[in-house]
């Protein structure tokens, strides 16, 4: 009566309520008073975002609350905690796994009115899925017959196990470990797998396969000559052989022996002389990715000098 204006609580708590009459026309038979209990209205958190992929960074579940009464959405201030196991320690979920979601509601401001019952999903769960790598082929795609390649592949940051696959087509080839054998010519297929990663973050994944095609390596044309001629005397040299060839290999020079003896310098392109007969100067050209080894030779005759003849 005629009391002075009050303000009621809105928050959730205890508030004591005292009444007095300062109305003077009347008597005050029995002041009482009571208390105000406002109770902490129930949410409930739903989480989302709970199935996620490993790429090498933390994550975290979306947490959203709303009223049970009216299921209106309220702004909280929630701790999430993650742990592996209900007994574990809190963790940062980084890894692949299953990892418990643990949400509380510090006390302050807001949160201090409303107290969780439940979850949505019940248990909440984040489950960081493998991630499955991409990987792909890096080695050489061609090759010579009876030669190797060295499989080599980009396992897209996994660290599990790496092993190759090959499978004849056209051609022909045998596969121990990376080295892959070159046979036959024609085409044959490989390709790349990789095993689940032991830390669990990466599932197996196969590479696609990739074509290598085998070729016969050419045969060089080679033409040794001596424009000098092919005798020599003993006690001279004959210098100025030409090599025509069409490889890409390096040249290597040989003297075979006969009847007779020389030794070859290829710096200075000379031959010389050490015993009267023949012998056989040989240039080789050594095998290249593109030709085999090819060879030509050429035979010269290293005759005595001729007597000096003294008259009587």
């Amino acid at each position: 009566l005629n009391g002075t204006p009050y303000t009621f609580p809105t928050d959730a708590g205890l508030y004591q309520i005292n009444v007095s009459i300062l109305n003077t026309n009347y008597i005050v038979g029995q002041l009482s008073s009571s208390t105000l209990t406002i109770n902490k209205a129930n949410v409930i958190a739903e989480v989302t975002n709970i199935n996620q992929i490993y790429n090498g960074q933390s994550k975290a579940v979306s947490v959203t609350f709303k009223r049970e009464d009216n299921n209106q959405t309220v702004s909280l201030f929630p701790t999430i905690n993650y742990k592996l196991s209900s007994v574990g320690p809190n963790v940062s979920p980084i890894n692949a796994g299953n990892y418990l979601v643990y949400i509380t509601l510090p006390s302050n401001g807001t949160n201090n009115n409303y107290n969780i019952l439940s979850t949505n999903p019940v248990d909440p769960t984040l489950i960081i899925n493998p991630a499955t790598p991409v990987v792909t082929m890096t080695s050489a795609n061609s090759g010579v017959v009876n030669g190797t390649i060295t499989l080599t592949a980009n396992t897209g940051g996994s660290n599990g196990t790496l092993t190759f696959e090959r499978q004849n087509l056209t051609g022909t080839a045998t596969l121990t470990g990376n080295q892959l054998s070159l046979t036959a010519a024609g085409t044959v297929q490989v390709r790349a797998l990789v095993a689940a990663s032991a830390d669990g973050n990466y599932a197996a994944a196969t590479s696609a396969w990739q074509i290598i095609t085998i070729s016969n390596l050419l045969t060089p044309t080679l033409s040794l000559t001596s424009p000098n001629g092919n005798t020599v005397v003993m006690g001279n040299t004959l210098t100025g052989f030409i090599l025509t060839e069409n490889s890409d290999g390096a040249v290597s020079w040989s003297v075979t022996n006969g009847t007779g003896a020389a030794t070859y310098d290829a710096a200075t392109n000379t031959l010389t002389p050490t015993q009267a007969g023949t012998i056989t100067l040989t240039a080789t050209t050594a095998q290249t990715a593109t030709y085999a080894q090819g060879s030509a030779s050429i035979t010269i005759t290293i005759l005595l000098p001729a007597p000096t003849l003294y008259s009587p």
